[in-house]
Formats: C-alpha cells, structure tokens, sequence
C-alpha cells in the first residue's frame, strides 16, 4: 500500500499544478474549462498507445477462428490451451494486454484526481480558485446531470467498440454480427453493465469527476471513430471493430 500511496503522492502534485496554471492562463478563469483542457491534454498524450490498442483488438478479432480451434481441441487441458494460446499470440506479433494498457493511466488519473478534489477547496492551491463551471455548476460538489453524462458517454463508447464479426455481404453493403464467444458474451454483458455502475458512483463523488469522465469518453468515441475510418481507408475489405 505504501509503494501506491508514493504513486498517487507523485500525481497529485503535477495534476494540481497543471489545473493551477490552465486556470490562471485560460481565458475566463473557469475551472471546469481547466479540467476539460486537462482532460484533453492527457488523452492527446495517450493518443498513440491508444491507437496501438485498437490495432491490437483488430487483430485478435482476425485470429478468432484460431483461438476457438485451440480451446476446443485443449478443452479440460487448461494450461496447455494457455500455452499453445501465447504461442499463437507470439506468431501472430499480439500483445493480448495492448487493448487494457491506455486504460490504467486514466485510472491512475481519475484516482489521483479525486484525492486532489476528496478535501475540497479549503486548503492550498486549490482554495484560490472558484470551483464553478461557467459560473453554474459548482465541481466542488455532486451533480446528478454530469453523473448521468457520464454514464450515457461510458454505454455509447462501450457500444461502439463492441466486437463485431463479418459474417455476409449484400448489395446494400455488409451485414455485421455480434460474436458468440464467451469472452465477447462478457464483454457485451460489461456494456450494459458499466455505465450504471459509472453513474452510481459519479453520484457520490464531486461533478470534476464526472466531467473528466464525461471528457475522456467523448475524446475515446471521436478517436475510435477517426481509427477505424483510417482502418476502412488502408484495407476496406478487412474486419472492422
């Protein structure tokens, strides 16, 4: 616990600071602009390991077919099924962890946000600033709006990079269908079940949270959108997500 603790203390002074100085320098003075210009800012950073992300969930998707050969020919054989899996995985040039990686950063910020939020601003850098959001919403405090803003972004980002299977073409274009794999089941499961669980806890913490919730979703479902059209453009006939 103590090797986190050092962590988080690493991030909060930066985040602070970086909030500090978007909301003396921005135009206006307005908090909820410095956090979404922070918001922005770090997914810019993250852009290319993100991108890496969408790369490797393509290509998982092309080598299904032999991932669920293996699992049915190792069925009850559980590490040699792990084994022969990696080996696949090594063949094929796939980190099978690229597409959670860009997530734990925005964790580690979302957390350390809150601890820089979690004793308001009373005390030190944070007390000269007003916490208001064009002088309406006050970040400082909950907010059920921005809960449910960021619930709603978590369930389209979710849909939109739901696993989608190839399976016919027709004259009107190509026809596309959920896979039926247990892992993809889950994950189908997890879309749904995500932005509920997102907005009851936006709805216990300050609405600063939820706007860079809100942000960093909007932010993922523009640049999975801007991906896959790159994706299109290169080989218009392969899989698309």
């Amino acid at each position: 616990m103590g090797f986190i603790s050092d962590i988080f203390h690493i991030l909060d002074q930066p985040i602070v600071n970086a909030l500090t100085f978007l909301y003396t320098y921005l135009p206006g003075q307005d908090f909820g602009v410095a956090v979404i210009v922070l918001t922005l800012l770090l997914r810019l950073i993250l852009y290319p390991l993100s991108a890496k992300a969408f790369e490797s969930q393509k290509a998982q998707m092309r080598i299904q077919d032999k991932v669920k050969a293996l699992q049915e020919q190792y069925k009850g054989q559980r590490d040699e099924m792990s084994r022969k899996l990696l080996e696949l995985y090594r063949a094929e040039k796939i980190n099978p962890f690229a597409a959670i990686l860009p997530l734990l950063p925005q964790l580690l910020v979302l957390l350390s946000l809150y601890r820089v939020l979690n004793g308001g601003f009373g005390e030190g850098q944070l007390s000269l600033m007003d916490p208001s959001f064009f002088g309406i919403v006050n970040l400082s405090e909950k907010f059920w709006p921005f809960a449910i803003l960021a619930g709603l972004s978590q369930f389209i980002q979710g849909k939109q990079t739901l696993p989608l299977q190839q399976k016919e073409g027709s004259k009107e274009g190509t026809v596309l269908h959920p896979p039926k794999d247990m892992s993809q089941n889950i994950q189908t499961k997890m879309t749904y079940a995500l932005p509920l669980v997102t907005v009851v806890f936006a709805l216990q913490f300050s609405s600063a949270l939820s706007l860079y919730w809100t942000v960093s979703n909007v932010f993922s479902i523009v640049q999975q959108w801007h991906l896959m059209r790159k994706s299109e453009a290169r080989n218009p006939k392969s899989e698309t997500l």
